[in-house]
């Protein structure tokens, strides 16, 4: 999976949700990454990553990680005990396992 940088843009809860639930995963995975920068609810912003943790393609997967890892720097906190076994799980996907393992390191240094 080959990631390149887009400056996060910030948009709503309603409209990101419409992206990430759309067909076009660059899409979804842009609104992700701008949740994760500007949405204040921590605890709204885990359930909705460990939930997409299980999404069937694996550019979801892998930005829902990757989220779990912002939510952790940019929060100084996260839910171990709920965000870390669904990453652990996660670690063991040969898609996007490194996502996993790169948002646990985040958690073990930021949070």
């Amino acid at each position: 999976m080959t990631r390149r940088y887009e400056k996060p843009i910030r948009m709503g809860w309603a409209e990101a949700m419409k992206a990430i639930e759309s067909e076009d995963s660059a899409a979804g995975a842009r609104a992700m990454v701008s949740l994760a920068y500007f949405w204040k609810s921590r605890e709204q912003l885990e359930q909705l990553y460990v939930e997409l943790l299980g999404h069937p393609k694996c550019a979801i997967r892998g930005v829902a990680a990757t989220c779990l890892g912002h939510v952790a720097r940019i929060h100084r906190r996260i839910d171990r005990e709920f965000v870390v076994p669904a990453l652990t799980r996660l670690k063991s996907d040969p898609e996007v396992g490194g996502c996993a393992e790169d948002a646990l390191e985040d958690i073990e240094t930021f949070a």
